[in-house]
């Protein structure tokens, strides 16, 4: 693992974790431990069995560790053991988890926030929060991240609440507020000396952290 991880300069501090699945057209009943099930089709071929495939990587795109689940495995319950796997293969660290809004539950965002060492994450807000934090949200000030890419963050219950807005040529495809045309909203849990540096200061934050930055 060391010399994987010096050969190509890896660092396991920010970790990418999503999921997408893969559909057979082959006639079912499959035995009991066969995989291929029905299930939430991201291909739209509701009517064709699948299996699901469990990525987590790098911010370059290295892969760490995969796993082939069941067609019919919901988002929600596969991160807990993807945790538990990432801590035994490389070690305890305060590392930043980046994923869709759909894949954590808060039962384990708390489990996260209460690790040791607590295990951050970036995360997009469940669309039932945004009414409520729409209000407060919009009256903050705009801060520039970056060229292109403005800010809004709220601390707020032990987490910073941001919402983003990215000049068009570079806007990715996510959810807004209605009232902020080309916006997104995130949630994420900064490293403490991250909420030590907001608490004390009214600059412009990124949206994200690693050892050397992010929010």
């Amino acid at each position: 693992m060391g010399r994987w991880r010096d050969l190509f300069n890896v660092c396991f501090d920010v970790l990418l974790y999503d999921l997408t699945s893969t559909y057979f057209e082959a006639n079912p009943p499959f035995s009991d431990d066969d995989k291929r099930r029905f299930g939430y089709s991201r291909d739209h071929r509701p009517d064709c069995v699948q299996v699901v495939i469990a990525l987590v990587v790098t911010p370059e795109g290295l892969p760490l560790a995969y796993e082939v689940l069941a067609g019919n495995t919901a988002d929600s319950t596969t991160l807990r053991d993807f945790l538990d796997r990432i801590e035994r293969q490389y070690g305890k660290a305060r590392r930043i988890w980046v994923m869709d809004r759909g894949i954590p539950t808060e039962a384990v965002l708390d489990v996260m926030r209460k690790a040791d060492p607590p295990v951050s994450y970036v995360v997009g807000t469940p669309k039932g929060r945004l009414t409520r934090l729409e209000r407060q949200l919009l009256a903050r000030p705009w801060h520039e991240a970056r060229p292109g890419v403005q800010v809004k963050l709220l601390p707020q219950d032990g987490e910073l609440q941001g919402l983003s807005s990215i000049a068009r040529a570079q806007q990715a495809p996510w959810y807004s507020l209605p009232a902020v045309p080309g916006s997104r909203q995130i949630r994420c849990r900064p490293g403490r000396e991250q909420r030590q540096r907001h608490a004390g200061s009214r600059r412009s934050r990124p949206l994200r952290r690693t050892r050397r930055a992010r929010c």
